[in-house]
């Protein structure tokens, strides 16, 4: 049976900022841009769903990672100690399948019944949106809130938005 993965599909429909952006730093930047960019969201999640409410500088990781990824962790750090969660959970891979083709995404985690994706970028954008409206599709339990929290590679600051699913995304 098939597989397609929830990010794969919306890898297809990029905004039009990303096409420029492109154009103006050429097709082999934007490439090594992405990957450092992916690399660091990878590390950043992954040190996140080692231990979600305990800081975790005790990594050998933590210390030798680069400065865009330590400053998502301080963004986290300062998210989880002024929003204070009851819960935080990682999440497991979600599958469904949906007309004959299986459906898979892993979102990041379970915020007080939240599914939250952690993203490690400048802007929250419709694509986030759909993601994780999607994964909530995916999920057996149908919660009644999505969220995106987004955190500064540059400042160390984030932004933490909170909606209703919507269907329609």
């Amino acid at each position: 049976m098939n597989q397609i993965r929830v990010t794969q599909v919306l890898d297809y429909f990029k905004e039009p900022w990303y096409t420029d952006w492109v154009v103006k730093v050429g097709r082999r930047e934007a490439n090594r841009i992405s990957k450092q960019a992916l690399k660091t969201g990878a590390l950043v999640d992954t040190i996140i769903k080692a231990s979600p409410k305990e800081e975790n500088q005790h990594l050998p990781e933590y210390k030798k990672i680069s400065h865009e990824a330590s400053q998502c962790l301080k963004a986290y750090w300062k998210w989880v100690e002024v929003y204070k969660p009851e819960s935080i959970t990682p999440c497991e891979r979600l599958n469904t399948t949906i007309e004959g083709v299986e459906v898979t995404g892993e979102p990041d985690i379970m915020v007080d019944d939240i599914i939250v994706d952690i993203k490690c970028s400048n802007r929250i954008d419709i694509r986030h949106w759909i993601q994780v409206n999607m994964y909530h599709y995916l999920s057996y339990e149908k919660f009644q809130k999505v969220g995106i929290l987004r955190l500064d590679k540059v400042s160390g600051s984030y932004e933490y938005q909170v909606k209703d699913y919507d269907q329609s995304l």
